[in-house]
């Protein structure tokens, strides 16, 4: 055979046997012409998603701070508390002032008698306010001659906040002829202490309203009260002409 035929064989043998190696040794996805295979395993879609949660998970707005939602919290409790305080306040202001613009109906008649009742209804709507020290008007408290002023004031009869002045207005009447819007004076011969204005004059006796230190403005049958009958001293009428 010739030498270059040999050689020529040779070459050839030794080109298989390379191919055949680098064959046995290459995994088939390379002979595919695939992607390689991830060392870990996983495909590539699994990784894929995980990068994507990852991302998300990375970009996602936080929650609020604790903080500002305790702080809102508490804001809004205290408009609460301030909005129920100030509703509070403006119950009160309108419970005085329906006290004191209570009705005066049949204020303007001119009938003597019908305005008493007036004056008796319209003193009674103040039962229950406290007793004040020189009070004059429904919103700080009455004191005796402080109520007797107010109410008559309300049918345009000028009185002296003092009890003492007041027992010198008017003309005195018999205590068994008192009548209703009449003022009723007690105290001792040296002083007048009190003054109330009479509600009725019956069998039963002579009721009053008044502001006293104890209870506030009450109605009351002062003549079968033991503290009040023995310092009843006289009555005067300050609602018919003179």
């Amino acid at each position: 055979m010739p030498r270059l035929f040999r050689f020529a064989l040779l070459v050839s043998g030794v080109a298989i046997s390379i191919a055949s190696c680098s064959t046995l040794n290459l995994p088939k996805a390379h002979l595919g012409g695939g992607a390689p295979v991830p060392r870990s395993g996983s495909s590539p879609a699994t990784q894929s998603g995980s990068r994507d949660k990852e991302t998300r998970t990375a970009t996602a707005k936080p929650p609020a701070p604790a903080t500002r939602s305790s702080s809102a919290s508490r804001q809004a409790t205290s408009s609460g508390k301030a909005t129920t305080a100030s509703t509070t306040r403006k119950t009160t202001t309108s419970n005085a002032t329906a006290k004191s613009g209570a009705a005066k109906p049949g204020s303007n008649r001119n009938n003597l008698e019908a305005r008493r009742l007036d004056i008796i209804d319209y003193a009674e709507q103040f039962s229950g306010i406290a007793y004040k020290t020189a009070g004059k008007t429904p919103y700080t408290g009455f004191d005796c001659s402080g109520f007797t002023s107010y109410v008559l004031k309300g049918f345009g009869v000028e009185l002296s906040p003092s009890s003492n002045e007041q027992s010198q207005d008017g003309v005195e009447v018999d205590l068994e002829e008192v009548r209703p819007g009449d003022l009723l004076f007690f105290g001792t011969d040296e002083k007048i202490q009190h003054v109330a204005i009479v509600v009725r004059n019956n069998d039963e006796g002579i009721f009053c309203v008044h502001s006293t230190t104890s209870r506030g403005v009450i109605v009351e049958n002062v003549t079968e009260s033991s503290y009040w009958k023995p310092r009843i001293l006289f009555a005067r009428d300050v609602l018919s002409p003179e």
